[in-house]
């Protein structure tokens, strides 16, 4: 009879929690809308429209992304053929849910690196993947359409694939062309191209061989291939991809104040959000690094960990340096996002320089009670956090019927109040109601403003409170999402609102 390993329990309890996220949080950030790229591609596709499919291509930098999206789009028409519209929320499930299962494989392939990193020792390539898996980083995106996790996942497997499979010019072109794919579902994360150079040229370090520039040289050979399809297949819409990216580089969009902190922001993030298991990576990166500068000797340098790990800290501290010396590099929690990856690597390398036996047990032990203890206290808060628009689908308010002065927002909006999603059924619409009587508080986001009083929040007429639930910028993660500190703090403190009141009309 097989032996069930570890990694199936863990992957059954983060399947578990991860679905449960599910039906929440929706397209609340602007930037989720750019999956329906993916949508109008197949629509024009099937259409015959070649050149208005490509042009969805044309997705604020992000090609790659549609690519991965083609199928969950695809599996939208199965709703959309008895009336759920693509934008419901019952529908952009199937987006959601796909988001589950690429989480799921990103933690496969995360322990297979780990039991290649750690020399095969299960405890501490299970605790250091217990670890990754209940961080508020690697959970904060699956309730949205956002590129980032199918990036990451693509990293990984690619990471995979450079340490394990043989070597021959193939891999190195392979390596290149998936480097580039990451760049391409999401440009922010281009550097990550260099750490798996690292990787490639540690294996060859090791081996002993000397031609690794050759390596480098078919590495850039598979991305520019792969850029290089996608600048051609832009070019049948309307732009380049080349142009498309020279435009962005010169716009500033959406949250323009951003967090221009450099150095200090990651700590922060790891100490505001991650709270426990925050210090708990900073302690683990602490050993790692005093533990490696201790034992400097050829063999221990020579591994691909040490490479690859010092390769994301170069890339780090270049985007700390443009943030803080130019104001050319703007953090958020979505850039930071792979850098989970490398600070757990850095944990469990560090765990593992405990005696092996009952000394490395207690101590995994410990690092995993401690992720649990964090885990669970983000857990509770977030499940009760309020979006404003699938708190208008469940009340079954049409907002577009609600008076626009009976919409109160206490930020400074920056993409204005939110509408409601489509009805289940479009051919019935919302329940017919007496929409000028809700009171909608909140129902939008941006920058934090001047709150206003209860008395005003009710407009002076007589309510009853018809739901109240924090909103979801209020949430610690959300505030690091474009904010700088000043207005993170205005964010959380005291917290705002989403609140419904139904304004009773006297005979």
């Amino acid at each position: 009879m097989r032996r069930v390993s570890p990694l199936h329990g863990l992957l059954a309890l983060a399947a578990a929690y991860r679905l449960s996220l599910l039906g929440r949080g929706a397209m609340a950030f602007v930037d989720e809308a750019w999956h329906y790229k993916a949508g109008l591609f197949l629509q024009a596709l099937s259409r015959g429209q070649l050149h208005n499919a490509f042009t969805n291509l044309n997705n604020f930098g992000r090609p790659g992304d549609l690519v991965v999206r083609l199928v969950p789009a695809a599996l939208q028409t199965i709703p959309y053929a008895f009336g759920i519209a693509p934008s419901n929320p019952i529908s952009l499930l199937i987006h959601t849910s796909f988001n589950v299962a690429v989480t799921l494989v990103t933690l496969v392939f995360f322990y297979r690196l780990c039991l290649i990193f750690f020399d095969g020792d299960v405890w501490v390539s299970v605790t250091a993947s217990a670890v990754y898996s209940l961080l508020v980083n690697t959970n904060i995106y699956v309730r949205h359409t956002l590129p980032y996790d199918w990036a990451v996942c693509l990293f990984v497997c690619a990471l995979w694939i450079a340490l394990t499979r043989p070597r021959r010019p193939a891999l190195s072109w392979t390596i290149g062309a998936l480097g580039a794919g990451v760049g391409l579902i999401y440009p922010g994360y281009y550097p990550l191209a260099g750490v798996l150079a690292a990787a490639l040229v540690a294996r060859d370090t090791a081996d002993g061989r000397r031609d690794w520039w050759k390596t480098l040289a078919s590495m850039a050979g598979g991305a520019i291939v792969s850029i290089g399809v996608f600048d051609l297949l832009s070019r049948l819409g309307d732009d380049s991809y080349f142009t498309i990216m020279s435009r962005l580089s010169h716009e500033q969009g959406g949250f323009t104040r951003g967090a221009y902190e450099g150095w200090i922001f990651l700590p922060r993030y790891l100490i505001d959000v991650e709270r426990y298991a925050g210090f708990l990576l900073i302690a683990g990166l602490a050993a790692y690094s005093t533990r490696l500068i201790a034992r400097s000797s050829a063999d221990r340098r020579r591994r691909p960990l040490h490479w690859i790990i010092l390769t994301a800290a170069i890339v780090w501290a270049a985007q700390a340096i443009a943030s803080v010396a130019g104001r050319q590099y703007l953090f958020s929690s979505r850039v930071i996002h792979p850098g989970f990856l490398f600070m757990t690597w850095a944990l469990g390398d560090a765990i593992g320089w405990a005696p092996d036996g009952v000394a490395r047990r207690v101590v995994c032990g410990v690092a995993t009670t401690v992720a649990l203890v964090s885990w669970a206290g983000f857990a509770t808060p977030y499940a009760g956090l309020a979006y404003p628009r699938d708190v208008l689908y469940t009340l079954g308010i049409d907002s577009a019927q609600v008076p626009p002065r009976q919409k109160i927002c206490e930020m400074d909006p920056v993409n204005a109040t939110y509408d409601s999603p489509p009805p289940r059924d479009r051919a019935r619409g919302y329940p017919k109601t007496d929409a000028d009587r809700y009171v909608l508080l909140n129902f939008c986001q941006g920058f934090p403003g001047e709150k206003e009083n209860t008395e005003n929040r009710k407009l002076n007429t007589d309510s009853t409170l018809k739901y109240d639930g924090p909103h979801f910028l209020s949430f610690p993660a959300y505030t690091y999402e474009g904010f700088n500190e000043e207005d993170r703090h205005a964010l959380q403190t005291p917290g705002y609102r989403v609140s419904v009141y139904e304004r009773v009309t006297r005979p």
